[in-house]
């Protein structure tokens, strides 16, 4: 179960906390521009990790190649995400 996913200075999110942890059910909704695809984008990137994908090129989408340009200008990309149940947790971290 994912309970709280974090992107830090990636496309338009810049200290951003989604907990999911007490919510049985989860729906992201939103105007355009909002942010919902970039959510999805960071969680493929951690379903890419779990199917041992290690290079960075192959884990974040082509198209988040100029994202990955302005953010050097103005620092480090930080995605996280903490899944786990009722008796563990494991936080798995990526910075670029």
């Amino acid at each position: 179960m994912i309970r709280r996913l974090y992107i830090d200075n990636y496309k338009c999110f810049s200290n951003f906390e989604l907990r999911l942890d007490k919510l049985p059910c989860s729906m992201i909704v939103g105007a355009n521009g909002s942010g919902k695809s970039t959510v999805a984008e960071v969680l493929s990137c951690f379903s890419a990790i779990g199917r041992g994908v290690s290079d960075i090129n192959g884990i974040l989408p082509k198209y988040a190649n100029s994202a990955l340009k302005t953010a050097q200008d103005s620092g480090i990309i930080t995605l996280e995400i903490e899944v786990g149940d009722a008796n563990r947790v494991w936080v798995y971290s990526i910075g670029v």
